[in-house]
């Protein structure tokens, strides 16, 4: 209904999602939320979004809403399925965009299991010296590589790492 109480049209809504998200290898991000085509809140039937070597960790998607009425508002969130399938939703509230009758609706950029200052925009210098030895197990994998992702250490000599971030 618009503001005279008349139905608003149902129009062909194009929503391009994207979202920097750091995952495990082998699994996805999806986005779900208040549509049919978004899985009605449901992880396993929502949009899966794609990725590649050269563009990880942006994960984005563009999706036709058919069912969305223009200037109605759609609510969403991301999700990463582990390849065991197991779900972790994006903490907060939901997130929100209106529809539009023509062009493509992008979402605001997002961010999901980033820390936020590894993605200020003025670049920042840090250096940390740290003494340590380095003992992975099959169990943490994954989180050296997070970690060498946020910030490549450099070698200097006998077990110390110089960690700088730009």
């Amino acid at each position: 209904m618009d503001s005279r109480g008349m139905q608003s049209e149902a129009a062909a809504c194009q929503v391009k999602f994207s979202v920097l998200a750091l995952t495990d290898f082998g699994s996805k991000v999806v986005v779900v939320g208040s549509e049919e085509v978004l899985g009605n809140w449901q992880a396993d039937h929502g949009v899966e979004l794609q990725t590649s070597s050269t563009t990880y960790p942006l994960w984005s998607n563009t999706v036709q809403l058919k069912s969305a009425r223009v200037e109605e508002e759609v609510n969403f969130k991301y999700v990463i399925i582990s390849p065991s399938k197991q779900i972790e939703w994006e903490r907060g509230p939901n997130r929100r965009f209106v529809c539009r009758s023509s062009g493509v609706v992008e979402t605001p950029s997002a961010q999901f299991g980033i820390p936020v200052h590894c993605l200020q925009r003025r670049p920042t210098r840090v250096l940390i010296k740290l003494r340590f030895r380095l003992r992975l197990s099959a169990e943490t994998p994954g989180l050296a590589r997070k970690l060498l992702w946020l910030a490549p250490p450099k070698v200097l000599g006998h077990g110390i790492l110089q960690m700088a971030s730009s």
